[in-house]
């Protein structure tokens, strides 16, 4: 998804100085029909909210999820959350253990900082 800034800001960070337009593609099929998760994949995309930002909200179906579907042909799972990179592993678990066994491909995105810096911290997994 190309980015265009035009401006900059001023030394007083005066935010009318600059804007910036983010454009997003959404991923839709040949009969026009805007892609969709599939909660039964067995490609599941676990991530925090820079994951759905463009999949659940804003422009939909743009999101990164919706992107590698297109790009390997086939629908992936989206399993994410609000501020919770390291612990949305949690949604993940709590689906079950039929679920779970189900996923063949775990992609884990997250902001960088939660490696290292993450407000909650690395949470241990609750082995139920």
């Amino acid at each position: 998804m190309p980015a265009r800034c035009i401006g900059w800001p001023t030394a007083s960070g005066d935010a009318d100085a600059w804007s910036c337009t983010l454009v997003g593609h959404q991923v839709v099929s040949a009969d026009g029909a805007p892609y969709d998760d599939g909660p039964d994949s067995p490609i599941v995309v676990l991530g925090d909210s820079f994951t759905g930002v463009y999949e659940l909200m804003d422009c939909e179906h743009a999101g990164v999820s919706a992107h590698i579907a297109k790009d390997i042909g086939y629908p992936v799972d989206l399993v994410m959350s609000y501020g919770g990179g390291p612990n949305v592993r949690e949604k993940l678990l709590h689906r079950g253990v039929d679920k779970l066994k189900s996923k063949k491909l775990v992609i884990w995105m997250m902001t960088a900082r939660d490696l290292f810096d993450h407000a909650e911290g690395w949470q241990p997994l609750d082995k139920k």
